[in-house]
């Protein structure tokens, strides 16, 4: 759930921020700390979902392609009934899969993983989000409908 994302990440810094300071029963490993475990699985799930940029290129490509086919089609039917458009950037005719990318990787993605890998200690999602970032990077044109052609993987 996209709307708890930032509620939940900060209590998560939060919690990070008094395991690293205090060593607390409040930490999140302890067993005693119910609300601390939940807002872990919380956590856990969030960045499993939204993973795609974390990936191995090729997947991320794929993935990236798939959520824009989503939105297209999302976009596309807000129109024809006339509703407010939730995501503008995905017109079909207008979206730039690169823009997007980044933007995701800017707003969400650096940040929840960034928290996580401080948790986890776990470096390969962080170095593959770095990876794929400066790959949209290098395929972003702001003048180009799409920088790259989504449909190849």
């Amino acid at each position: 759930d996209m709307a708890k994302h930032f509620e939940n990440l900060a209590k998560f810094k939060n919690s990070i921020a008094s395991v690293d300071e205090t060593g607390s029963s409040t930490s999140l490993t302890s067993k005693e700390n119910r609300e601390s475990r939940m807002l872990m699985k919380k956590i856990l799930v969030k960045c499993a979902d939204i993973s795609n940029p974390c990936r191995q290129r090729r997947l991320c490509k794929i993935w990236a392609e798939r959520i824009a086919n989503e939105y297209f089609a999302q976009t596309a039917e807000e129109k024809l009934q006339n509703l407010p458009v939730v995501f503008p950037d995905f017109d079909e005719q207008t979206c730039n899969i690169p823009a997007t990318q980044i933007k995701f990787i800017d707003f969400f993605i650096t940040e929840l993983f960034g928290e996580w890998h401080n948790f986890s200690n776990i470096p390969e999602p962080i170095a593959q989000l770095q990876n794929n970032y400066q790959y949209w990077l290098e395929q972003y044109n702001p003048k180009s409908k799409d920088a790259t052609d989504h449909n190849q993987h």
